[in-house]
C-alpha cells in the first residue's frame, strides 16, 4: 500500500466497516490536482494533501481507526542458591536459574474474513 506524504483527514471517518489485513482504514486521497488517488468504487475522498508548511492541526492517531488496547501479561521466575564451600564459608558462590516468559497470553489481534 502507498500512502501520500503529507495527507491530512477531509472531515469523514476513514474507518473501514468489514476490516481486512490488506485494508485497514480507507486511503482514498483528494489530491491538488483534483484527481482522486486509492479510491475504491463509490468512495468519497477521506484524505487531502496538506499544502506546504501549514500547521498540522490534527491529531497523529485517530481513535477511529485504532484497535483497542492489548493486554499483555509478563511473567519471570528467579530462583538463587548459594553453595558455600567447606574451605570458604564466608564467600559463598550464588547458582542463579531464571526463566523469564513474555506475552504469556498471547493471542492475535486481528479479525481474518
Amino acid at each position: 500500500m502507498t500512502f501520500p506524504n503529507g495527507a491530512a483527514p477531509a472531515g469523514s471517518s476513514p474507518r473501514v466497516s468489514n476490516r481486512t489485513l490488506d485494508r485497514w482504514f480507507e486511503t482514498c486521497t483528494l489530491l491538488p490536482s483534483g484527481a482522486t488517488r486509492g479510491c475504491l468504487q463509490g468512495e468519497q475522498a477521506v484524505w487531502t494533501i496538506q499544502q506546504p508548511f501549514t500547521l498540522r492541526t490534527w491529531p497523529l492517531r485517530l481513535d477511529t481507526v485504532r484497535v483497542g488496547p492489548i493486554y499483555n501479561l509478563d511473567a519471570s521466575v528467579i530462583k538463587n542458591n548459594y553453595i558455600r564451600e567447606r574451605f570458604q564459608p564466608d564467600h559463598p558462590r550464588r547458582l542463579s536459574e531464571r526463566h523469564q516468559y513474555t506475552t504469556v497470553l498471547c493471542r492475535a489481534h486481528h479479525r481474518r474474513q
